[in-house]
């Protein structure tokens, strides 16, 4: 099975976010990781296997830049501070849960082709107890007339 690819870059988050990744270094192997795993969740979100950065939506790609913007950046999710972390305040309404915001997420679910299990209602009708019906002169379309026993039920339609 082929290694999972990012959908983006470490030279693409730097220009993203004007840092500077040095080769080899911890932050850029840490932006790696980070982009392999948001590119991973987009995949599994949206049900596309997008096998390239070239394969996938630029915007998906600038989702995946971001969300991975926002967990290098703040990974604990802090939105207030005051003299160290004892004193932090979180808010799950500017940072989501996961990688992903709420626009974002839906964003990727549009890609998500419904399917699966489902059912079809169907029934089937009696002969006996079909609606006869007549069909109008010049147009075709079938016109329902008798209701079964009434006179003339046998001669119609039943469909």
């Amino acid at each position: 099975m082929a290694e999972p690819v990012a959908l983006a870059t470490v030279e693409q988050l730097a220009r993203w976010t004007q840092w500077e990744f040095d080769e080899d270094s911890p932050e850029s192997a840490q932006a790696e990781d980070v982009l392999l795993m948001a590119s991973e969740w987009a995949r599994s979100i949206a049900g596309k296997l997008w096998a390239t950065a070239a394969d996938a939506p630029r915007t998906v790609v600038g989702i995946v830049l971001a969300s991975a913007r926002r967990e290098i950046e703040n990974p604990r999710r802090v939105t207030y501070e005051v003299k160290g972390p004892e004193s932090a305040s979180y808010n799950a309404l500017n940072y989501p849960a996961g990688f992903f915001t709420e626009p974002e997420y839906r964003f990727l679910r549009k890609y998500r082709k419904t399917g699966g299990l489902w059912s079809q209602s169907s029934y089937r009708d009696l002969a006996d107890e079909q609606i006869g019906y007549l069909y109008v002169t010049n147009t075709n379309e079938p016109l329902p007339m008798y209701w079964p026993g009434d006179p003339g039920w046998d001669e119609t339609a039943h469909l």
